[in-house]
């Protein structure tokens, strides 16, 4: 069996995610960490969810197109309607430069008032703000048609904003509602409040998707085991059941077999399956282990097969320690 676990951090889109991860005693053991120490370490130039879908469907799905699949995970069915994801948002002015620092996730009293206070005043655009069950964004329905792809969250954390983040013929008005959201959210009283409780504010939305799902989608495992939208989008796609992580059984899965799943940092339950997997890929009931991590625009990859464990001759290392040295070395970029 291949086993491509996921391990999702938080809401994979704040600069220090990796450090509170390497900090999580649940997932960082010692298990955990003696695999690491015969584990092969990749960065891939490509998000967490990119690499999801890649290792999901084996046709090329469009970074623009994720949102939608996030959107079918939620609401069993596809948008009827052009459709794009909002995530509030911290921007910072550096040099006349504004960048996007990071997403914000508001409390569920923020989530509902801003849900009312956005739905209110874009409804003359035609746009409608339909809340999310995770309170972390929302789908935007627009009433009109509108020809436009944008780059995801996870592309653009730390990055500057620029010109071609949205491409298509209503690239314009995509960046105008961007503008607009500024605008409204620069003095709202939701931000006074946290300004004066030390806590980031969201001065913007950054809006992403529109592109396009292939037309069809193949599925490129066996199986899928994990319970967020995007997992349980995919799964819709690819026509396979997705499975709660805590039915994984691995007497139930094939040598020859493909399976993804995805665990949360914060859940000491999905964090206690990782001690499982280490001894199975020890005795060789895993043929291979790839684990990922997301980290901003990037993601963490680690290879492991079971001979990897006779090389002892390699030194000990802490998996904490890398992944607090990448935290360190983008800080200090």
């Amino acid at each position: 069996m291949t086993l491509d676990l996921f391990i999702a951090s938080y809401n994979n889109t704040d600069q220090s995610d990796i450090a509170r991860l390497s900090q999580s005693q649940a997932l960082i053991n010692d298990d955990l960490n003696q695999a690491f120490r015969f584990s092969k370490s990749t960065i891939l130039q490509q998000t967490f969810d990119a690499t999801i879908c890649e290792k999901a469907v084996q046709q090329v799905v469009p970074v623009s197109a994720i949102s939608t699949i996030y959107y079918l995970g939620e609401f069993a069915q596809l948008p009827k309607q052009c459709y794009l994801q909002a995530h509030p948002v911290m921007l910072q002015i550096q040099r006349d430069t504004v960048y996007l620092s990071h997403a914000v996730v508001p409390n569920a009293q923020e989530y509902a008032d801003l849900s009312l206070f956005l739905s209110q005043f874009f409804a003359e655009d035609g746009l409608t703000f339909i809340p999310s069950q995770t309170g972390q964004y929302w789908h935007v329905q627009f009433a009109q048609p509108l020809s436009v792809q944008v780059k995801s969250l996870m592309q653009k954390i730390g990055r500057q904003l620029l010109p071609d983040d949205s491409i298509g013929i209503d690239a314009s008005q995509l960046n105008q509602l961007q503008n607009m959201a500024q605008m409204l959210l620069h003095e709202h009283p939701i931000n006074t409040l946290r300004e004066q409780e030390n806590l980031p504010i969201m001065n913007g939305l950054w809006f992403s998707g529109g592109g396009n799902l292939p037309q069809k989608c193949t599925a490129n495992v066996d199986m899928i085991f994990g319970k967020s939208d995007l997992l349980k989008g995919l799964a819709k796609l690819t026509q396979l059941t997705l499975q709660p992580v805590s039915v994984f059984n691995f007497n139930n899965i094939g040598s020859q077999q493909r399976v993804i799943a995805e665990i949360d940092a914060n859940d000491s339950a999905d964090s206690a399956l990782m001690a499982t997997i280490i001894k199975l890929l020890k005795i060789n009931k895993i043929n291979r282990l790839n684990v990922y991590f997301a980290h901003q625009n990037q993601t963490v990859q680690l290879q492991i097969k079971p001979i990897d464990f006779l090389k002892f001759w390699r030194p000990k290392k802490s998996l904490a320690d890398f992944l607090n040295k990448i935290q360190t070395k983008e800080s200090t970029a």
